[in-house]
């Protein structure tokens, strides 16, 4: 089944993003995932901390990329040029299939939006089939809000685990959205909408809101 890639990466002290060896490197990176895998590949950096940067990809599998493509000597070579200019702070995997055919604005990546705000939801221990009712119920005032740029949110397919030899795994669902600005967003919450969409909350353990901007290497 394809599958979408989220990679966080964060810069070494010294470097930033307008950094020739950083670009050059990153360029050879996506031509390379790109031809591997014959999808598109997005880098963003985050608006709250630009030495952050998000790489967003679509896979045919998981076997496609864990142990066809890391372990290739193509992408060895890869990390090994990246090495002394960021690291990978943590690399997962989304059941979004980017190419999928969709109705609407629903379900399709905000790639072109201005702003992108990539949402981690944390589910509580046993709230999953809450959470999933509460979202669907109310997010129709968020597809409004947001219009024209879409929403697209998937699941995460290598689930974290609770601490603990035994300990359960976590689910965690990550929502893209597009807006104008980060303004825009804000905007969203103080809406009486927001009232009955922020119900989702009462099944997270945690959430994590960051922005970020296309960034074309």
């Amino acid at each position: 089944m394809p599958l979408t890639e989220l990679a966080l990466l964060h810069l070494k002290p010294t470097i930033t993003v307008d950094n020739a060896a950083l670009q050059s490197s990153l360029r050879s990176a996506k031509h390379a995932m790109e031809s591997f895998t014959g999808y598109p590949f997005h880098f963003f950096t985050q608006v709250e901390d630009p030495s952050y940067i998000y790489i967003i990809g679509n896979w045919t599998s998981l076997t496609q990329h864990v142990d066809q493509w890391i372990p290739s000597e193509k992408n060895q070579a890869l990390l090994e040029a990246l090495e002394n200019l960021l690291t990978v702070e943590w690399m997962f995997h989304l059941d979004i299939d980017q190419l999928a055919t969709k109705e609407g604005s629903e379900g399709i990546m905000p790639f072109s939006a201005p702003i992108v705000a990539i949402v981690r939801h944390f589910i509580a221990a046993g709230k999953k089939d809450s959470f999933v009712a509460t979202f669907e119920k109310n997010k129709q005032s968020l597809v409004e809000f947001t219009a024209p740029q879409p929403i697209c949110g998937g699941w995460r397919i290598d689930r974290e685990q609770e601490s603990g030899k035994d300990g359960a795994e976590k689910d965690e669902f990550v929502l893209f959205s597009g807006w104008r600005n980060i303004a825009h967003h804000v905007d969203f919450a103080q809406t009486e909408t927001f009232e009955r969409y922020k119900e989702i909350r009462d099944y997270l353990a945690a959430f994590e809101v960051k922005h970020a901007t296309r960034w074309e290497i």
